[in-house]
Order: structure tokens, then sequence, then C-alpha cells
């Protein structure tokens, strides 16, 4: 078993919570993007889950969303 030291990246949004596929594709691209902005230097791996259904879907709301569970998450790091 090897140990890698690089940052992985997983993600789950589910058709069921996400109706529109273009929704779901806005959201991989932004968690990526600002994945590697804010993580790409880490050790860590990260699986980003969609729990709850997204009815209002803002694109401005939900990127600094992501981006503030970003920032939490390098600060925990």
């Amino acid at each position: 078993m090897t140990n890698n030291e690089e940052f992985k990246l997983g993600m789950l949004l589910p058709k069921k919570n996400i109706k529109l596929a273009v929704h779901r594709n806005y959201l991989k691209r932004i968690v990526r993007n600002l994945s590697r902005e804010f993580l790409a230097e880490s050790k860590v791996s990260l699986i980003f889950v969609s729990k709850k259904r997204i009815l209002n879907f803002k694109k401005e709301k939900l990127r600094r969303e992501i981006k503030t569970l970003f920032l939490n998450l390098m600060r925990a790091v």
C-alpha cells in the first residue's frame, strides 16, 4: 500500500439533489477551481458531497459559501 503525499478530490453531486446537469457541472467546476486555489499544496484527500437539495441555485451565493468552506478547511489543516 502506497501513501501518496498529494491532494485528492472526489465529488458526489446526485441528480436527486441538483436537478439540472448545467448546475451540477457548474458546481464541479467551482469546487475544482477553488480546491486548486486553496488546497493544491496541502496533502489531504477531500470528498465534496451535496447532501441537501438545492432549490434556489444562485451562482454567486453558492460560490461564496463554497469558498467559505474551503477557507475554514484551510484553517483546520
